[in-house]
């Protein structure tokens, strides 16, 4: 396996320490993946401290992502403000993500369905439809 790195495919200049933190996304989606199967696919992943965040989304083709990085600054003025701009990369010598057309193979195997009115939907863990007559519909309003 070849040394872990990012090179910039399309976008403007990005800064080692940026290229440290998307190979360390990265792996941490990767491991979150094997740990429980799934992973959160617009999730922001920041470094503590840090004052910018990345989001990461697998391209087709092998080893590219598209990364959106959020940078939270001050104006002159002392306002708070965030400026988010959008590169290529492509990874090598790290586990890659999923294609998208795998995550929906991953979702499909990590969540169970319901038939609705609507037709067939995946369901979030812990809210299955409880079907015993003796469950009541709580009432808020």
């Amino acid at each position: 396996m070849t040394r872990p790195s990012i090179t910039l495919i399309e976008g403007t200049h990005i800064t080692a320490a940026d290229k440290r933190n998307i190979l360390d996304c990265i792996a941490y989606l990767v491991a979150q993946i094997n740990s429980s199967g799934t992973y959160e696919l617009l999730q922001w992943c920041s470094r503590g401290g840090s004052t910018k965040a990345y989001q990461i989304t697998k391209e087709p083709k092998s080893g590219v992502y598209t990364v959106a990085i959020r940078a939270n600054e001050t104006t002159d003025h002392g306002q708070p403000t965030q400026r988010t701009m959008t590169v290529i990369v492509e990874a090598r010598g790290v586990a890659h993500l999923p294609n998208l057309a795998d995550y929906v193979d991953l979702i499909k195997q990590a969540h169970s369905t319901e038939l609705t009115p609507t037709g067939e939907q995946y369901v979030i863990p812990g809210c299955e439809r409880n079907l015993s007559p003796a469950t009541k519909q709580l009432d808020l309003f």
